[in-house]
């Protein structure tokens, strides 16, 4: 029944969520299918109304009934920020920005949403399916069903690579396990052919969530940027290999595992891209190894 189940999820991969709420009754489990029609509630789009004018839009994910979390890069330049939901608007009140993560935590007051329940990246396996949902353009809500291809430790959580799809205007949205639970949070995809796209661990904000102490009023963030908008001889060594792969540049990429496995000794990840490099189909691999 898993592997069936896993099979008709990753037929729905472009499916909206009530085509997939009416057509995979034979997929998850009964118990994961009830947890997935408790999801929609949670999720709340996110319009943050820029200082140089016009609007940047995202997904935001409710942790709280009054608290949300969405990406920085959709509220970086945010003047007033919005939480629209079930045709009704409300004003994020404060904001607690980790922009390093590209986490953003708002305060909504009034919102009374049904959070979402946690587990963390920890918990996951390559292989495990995953539902990526948030608001994608103008047609609501969007599920997209995959399989989590890669865990890249860092910073005391693991960076989720999977293959379940998702567009900018999910940004902000969740990662949710075969349970229902929200295991970490939209946030980019490299540009290239293939399932390259990232979500943020839930470790990375949970503890720190629901205190108030720390916020700050809604303002524009400034010129800092996240550890994956930056140049890329300064982002974390698993997305310039992972850069690397998808450009199929193997001989750089056995070069990069060489200085990763110098700086990160204990870490699994550059021996995986390794032998990914070695088992590409381009003469001349081995020979660098």
């Amino acid at each position: 029944m898993h592997i069936e189940a896993k099979a008709l999820l990753s037929a729905l991969s472009r499916a909206t969520l009530t085509v997939f709420l009416l057509a995979c009754a034979s997929s998850w489990a009964d118990p994961g299918r009830a947890q997935l029609l408790k999801l929609a509630p949670s999720l709340a789009r996110v319009e943050a109304s820029k200082a140089s004018g016009g609007y940047a839009f995202g997904t935001a994910v409710a942790i709280a009934p009054d608290r949300v979390v969405t990406n920085c890069h959709v509220t970086r330049e945010a003047q007033a920020i919005y939480v629209v939901k079930g045709g009704l608007r409300w004003d994020a009140r404060a904001q607690l920005a980790d922009v390093d993560h590209d986490l953003c935590l708002l305060w909504v007051p009034g919102l009374d949403a049904r959070a979402a329940p946690l587990a963390t990246s920890a918990g996951l396996h390559v292989g495990q399916p995953v539902a990526a949902i948030g608001y994608g353009g103008a047609t609501g809500i969007h599920v997209s069903i995959g399989d989590v291809i890669g865990l890249h430790a860092l910073d005391g959580g693991r960076v989720i690579r999977s293959s379940a799809a998702f567009s900018g205007g999910a940004s902000g949205g969740g990662l949710f396990d075969e349970d229902g639970r929200l295991v970490g949070i939209l946030s980019f995809r490299l540009p290239a052919k293939g399932a390259y796209f990232f979500s943020i661990p839930v470790e990375w904000f949970r503890e720190r969530a629901l205190g108030l102490s720390r916020y700050q009023p809604v303002a524009p963030l400034g010129e800092a940027r996240s550890f994956w908008e930056r140049p890329q001889t300064e982002q974390p060594y698993f997305m310039r290999a992972t850069s690397l792969e998808a450009a199929q540049d193997w001989p750089e990429l056995l070069r990069l595992t060489d200085s990763w496995v110098e700086a990160e000794p204990e870490n699994p990840d550059p021996q995986d891209f390794r032998i990914k490099a070695l088992n590409a189909p381009v003469n001349g691999n081995r020979e660098l190894q």
